[in-house]
């Protein structure tokens, strides 16, 4: 989460103070600090807090303040632990399946803490279909085409992605719709059917 942060120092007579810091994503370590760590945006405050602006990440880890003056030195350390809001890789906004295929619709959403990842289909919760953060298909059926929605959520926000789900299926005849005798007497007007199903089936043509 962007923003800033401030370990407290230690107050009263202190003769002088330093930081070390120990990011748990690696980076050195900087110790007797007197102004930033390793980054423009730390510093030190007249107080003796360090002052972290813009948290990221590479933040992350344990932070120990030293105090020292005549009559001793004293210590305390902070663990500072970065929360990110949930973000969503992007995927297709339509995908076209033929009937009968296998697919796996993934979601992989990125956050700290670790996002929950939840499916529905038109506005309705999927569950058990597959694997945390997938939807998995055995056979598509012209039933599953819709709206699929995934949705990412930690403590700090929530994320999502929405896919339509188009399944085209080859022209086919219903099956009432047989091939039949069609007798006119000459001079009227005769009508042939092609009432082919399926997608694009107004590609339909008549031959002879």
């Amino acid at each position: 989460m962007v923003g800033a942060v401030s370990f407290p120092g230690f107050l009263g007579e202190v003769a002088g103070s330093s930081w070390v810091s120990k990011p748990s994503r690696g980076g050195r370590v900087s110790e007797g600090l007197t102004s930033a760590p390793h980054s423009r945006r730390h510093g030190l405050l007249p107080s003796g807090s360090l002052r972290l602006a813009q948290v990221q990440v590479d933040d992350t880890g344990h932070y120990e303040c030293t105090a020292s003056n005549p009559a001793g030195s004293a210590s305390r350390r902070y663990v500072l632990g970065v929360q990110v809001p949930p973000q969503v890789q992007p995927g297709p906004r339509v995908l076209k399946v033929l009937v009968g295929e296998a697919l796996d619709l993934n979601c992989v959403a990125e956050g700290n803490p670790e996002p929950q990842l939840s499916w529905s289909k038109d506005g309705v919760a999927l569950r058990g279909r597959g694997p945390e953060g997938s939807v998995h298909f055995t056979a598509i059926g012209t039933s599953d085409a819709g709206r699929y929605h995934c949705e990412a959520s930690n403590s700090v926000g929530v994320d999502a992605w929405d896919v339509e789900l188009r399944v085209l299926e080859p022209p086919h005849w219903g099956a009432d719709e047989t091939s039949g005798l069609l007798e006119r007497v000459a001079g009227e007007n005769a009508c042939l059917p092609c009432p082919a199903r399926g997608e694009a089936a107004s590609r339909a043509g008549l031959g002879r």
